[in-house]
């Protein structure tokens, strides 16, 4: 490798070819590893059977790794939560740094949501099971604002002159309010960044004290798309046939090499001593014949590489070696020694059920010569005869049982358990463990052996971020994204956020969440917390305080939040059990009352009621006032409701139901008539008086 080479500019494509060389040897056993791991999964490692027998061999894969991986991905989130950090002075937090902090956290989850979904595979589920595969993964952020904003792309008209400033399409029709218009194109169009999942085996880092310093990916393109491209300079590949179907058919091997400064393409051609000898992606040798020739390449302006390596708990192959290699070896083994165990018990069951037999026949019986006789046809149910001596038996042997078989069977899938983790995490029960509760402790026991990869998914979800940060720095852009969440009354609510690159420079702190907790683990760590934080006998304190058992214990984020929210509902109960503001709500509610049964009705209306209603009022209008105008006291009208007389005196004393609207209790006075008898009495009366 040529030591003159620096990270300010592009190496030469001899360097360049050289360099590649290097990393290929270096990454060549981790190569030949994952894929080998990949075959597996994919039920494509061979399985060894004979093939000359008299019976039938079946050959089937457990898909033992698939389940497991199944298992240990699905624990994690569609997508990470991202938590930005609020940074204050002196220990404090101000509210506008906090609410600032807010709004950026809202509009990093509100891009993780939208690049995912507008891609066509799920980047992030493809990190989460190559880290657990390969102990590593990676992925490429790349920022388009020409595809992506295209009307804003300056440029000049023909007729302008060649010093003219060159202005975009919204500019050159909206004139005036082109700024207002400008920032509504940018939000409808969306966010000019695109990720990439990048295959850990195609993808050679280059560390420097522990930092990625460079990068090199391999992929396939065919040979029409590459000339097809209008960014790419094919001048050189002009010469290679296309064939007849133009191209399509013909695979190039595309090389992107990416340091702090350049991002840039190449494509792998033939070598120079046979011009038609295309490089091959899956052949190494071949690969360091290509000869790199420059397609692309651009200044990206992060101070990094583009590409997001995410570490795993074995070391990751940052130096071609990885402590998960061992682990890694031992649960293919594993696995091939369960596919061709399932396989022999699948092949004896198959030809126990369906065998193949012998006919046995007695020469002499039969008095032929040394050929024996055609074996006989037996339909099903049928009878045949035969003489005697002779027999018909299985070529299989019938094995009584299948404990030994079956005892190693369970070995296997113990030890592929304790190499992948623990067998409890997968619903498998230890010995001795015979209840749920056991199980589920055994179960958040067992997730700690998982911490480490955990851990590793949050500090890629935070440089996916800062990745993402760092590309709208260098456009120097206001980028928009949308944010749903639920609001206070359950309903969706959603808004535009606008990531400005005054408020990402300097980067902000970042933290990701990407594990929701169980609801049987939240159940479980109220438990605890509860016995925490209760009164000890004969200390009379806690062992932990509020705050500390929300934060540590049960995950919250912000346990003053909390406490501040549990102190106003405690405060508005108070306020609405205080029997001086009761008394006083009551008095109020009275009079309203009061207000609004205080309906007449006029001499007409009340002369062409029906008797029955005529009737009922003149029983209920005991305060001396006419029937015919159709006034009812309040105080009686509610003394009837509830089946009481109302007296003066009793009124004034606070008995009876007047004294409940004024806010104070009262009795059933003696001879008091059945309530429910004058209840339907007063609804007429009521009623009337509303049409009234």
């Amino acid at each position: 490798m040529d030591s003159s080479y620096n990270h300010s500019r592009l190496p030469s494509p001899t360097q360049l070819q050289s360099m590649l060389q290097h990393q290929l040897d270096v990454y060549s056993k981790r190569d030949r590893l994952i894929d080998k791991f990949r075959q597996a999964l994919d039920g494509r490692n061979p399985i060894k059977a004979p093939r000359s027998m008299t019976y039938k061999t079946v050959a089937w894969h457990t898909r033992r790794l698939n389940a497991i991986l199944n298992e240990k991905t699905s624990r994690y989130r569609p997508t990470p939560e991202i938590k930005v950090i609020p940074v204050g002075k002196d220990g404090r937090v101000s509210k506008p740094i906090r609410n600032k902090a807010e709004r950026l956290e809202k509009g990093a989850n509100g891009m993780f949501y939208q690049l995912e979904r507008q891609g066509a595979e799920s980047v992030w589920q493809n990190i989460v099971w190559d880290l657990h595969v390969a102990d590593a993964a990676c992925e490429k952020w790349l920022r388009s604002p020409s595809t992506w904003w295209p009307k804003l792309v300056p440029y000049l008209e023909e007729d302008e002159e060649d010093g003219a400033e060159p202005r975009d399409v919204l500019e050159r029709v909206h004139g005036d309010s082109y700024e207002k218009i400008r920032e509504s194109y940018k939000q409808e169009q969306g966010l000019p960044i695109t990720r990439f999942w990048v295959p850990i085996e195609r993808f050679y880092p280059v560390f420097d004290r522990g930092f990625l310093t460079e990068g090199f990916e391999l992929s396939e393109r065919s040979l029409r798309s590459l000339m097809n491209n209008p960014l790419f300079d094919t001048s050189s590949l002009s010469g290679y046939a296309q064939r007849g179907d133009g191209g399509l058919g013909q695979s190039v091997v595309i090389l992107e090499y990416s340091n702090d400064t350049y991002h840039a393409y190449y494509a792998l051609g033939p070598s120079t001593n046979s011009r038609q000898a295309w490089p091959r992606i899956t052949s190494s040798l071949s690969l360091t014949m290509g000869t790199p020739v420059l397609l692309h390449s651009y200044e990206h302006g992060l101070g990094r590489p583009v590409y997001n390596y995410i570490i795993g708990r074995g070391g990751g192959w940052v130096s071609g070696d990885s402590r998960q290699e061992g682990v890694m070896e031992a649960l293919l083994d594993k696995n091939q020694q369960a596919d061709e165990l399932f396989s022999q018990k699948a092949t004896f069951l198959r030809n126990t059920m369906w065998p193949t037999r012998a006919a046995y026949f007695d020469r002499e019986a039969r008095g032929s010569d040394d050929n024996p006789p055609a074996p006989p046809k037996i339909e099903e149910g049928g009878i045949i005869s035969m003489f005697k001596g002779e027999d018909i038996k299985n070529l299989t042997m019938n094995i009584p049982d299948f404990q030994f078989a079956d005892r190693l069977s369970e070995q296997i899938i113990g030890d592929m358990n304790a190499l992948a983790g623990s067998p409890v995490l997968y619903g498998e029960r230890q010995p001795g463990v015979n209840t749920g509760y056991h199980q589920q402790i055994q179960q958040n026991q067992a997730k700690h052996l998982d911490s480490q990869i955990e851990n590793a998914l949050s500090r890629g979800a935070i440089g996916g971020v800062e990745l993402a940060f760092l590309h709208i720095r260098a456009m120097g852009e206001k980028c928009y994204v949308f944010s749903a969440e639920k609001g206070r009354s359950g309903k969706m609510d959603g808004e535009y956020l606008c990531i400005d690159p005054k408020d990402i420079d300097p980067l902000p702190q970042l933290a990701a969440k990407v594990i929701d907790p169980q609801p049987q683990d939240l159940m479980i760590a109220a438990q605890t917390a509860l016995q925490l934080t209760q009164m000890r006998p004969g200390h009379n304190t806690p062992l932990l305080d509020d705050a500390r058992a929300r934060q540590d214990i049960l995950g919250f984020q912000d346990p003053e939040d909390i406490e501040r929210s549990i102190t106003e509902q405690t405060l508005r109960e108070q306020l609405r059990l205080n029997p001086v503001i009761a008394q006083d709500m009551a008095q109020r509610l009275g009079l309203e009352l009061a207000k609004r049964q205080s309906a007449t009705l006029s001499p007409e209306e009340a002369a062409s009621a029906s008797p029955a209603f005529q009737q009922a009022a003149a029983e209920m209008n005991q305060s001396g006032e006419a029937a015919a105008v159709g006034g009812v006291q309040p105080a009686n009208l509610a003394a009837q409701i509830d089946g009481r007389r109302m007296a003066e005196s009793r009124t004034r004393d606070g008995a009876g139901t007047g004294g409940i609207l004024q806010g104070v209790g009262g009795g059933l006075p003696t001879g008091a008539p059945q309530p429910m008898q004058v209840m339907g009495r007063t609804a007429q009366v009521m009623q009337g008086s509303q049409l009234g």
